[in-house]
């Protein structure tokens, strides 16, 4: 069997912070985690994270491709295209239908603690895996 190629959804995220009283947005990089550090800074509430990705030329429906993520602290919610996963371990998703040419995945995930959101940092390893058949 081929080895897969990965390929690693960096930033920006678009994300926001909804709390009882506001919503803040912001464009994040995840090679900067001291930025969503900032944009946490001590509030708790709905944190969410979109991202806009487009598919690769040559994937063909042969190919399965899956969504990996890495997260210490689970979403309560994964979205591809409009389309709900359930949040489980692990946290590897066959998207292989809902793959579009220009798709769009969102994460949300509860922010209750602002001083333990180190978890939400590794948000940020978010892949899209790509196996040929053997």
């Amino acid at each position: 069997m081929p080895a897969p190629h990965i390929i690693r959804l960096h930033g920006p995220w678009k994300c926001s912070l909804e709390t009882d009283t506001s919503v803040d947005e912001a464009k994040l990089d995840c090679r900067h985690a001291d930025g969503l550090q900032r944009f946490l800074a001590g509030r708790s509430g709905q944190f969410t994270a979109t991202r806009r990705f487009h598919r690769a030329s040559g994937i063909g429906p042969e190919i399965s491709v899956h969504l990996l993520l890495r997260c210490q602290q689970a979403p309560f919610s994964i979205e591809l295209n409009g389309h709900s996963f359930p949040t489980r371990d692990p946290m590897k998703f066959d998207i292989g239908s809902q793959f579009q040419p220009d798709s769009e995945l969102t994460l949300r995930f509860k922010v209750s603690d602002p001083m333990a959101h180190a978890g939400l940092l590794d948000l940020f390893e978010a892949q899209l895996q790509f196996t040929e058949p053997s």
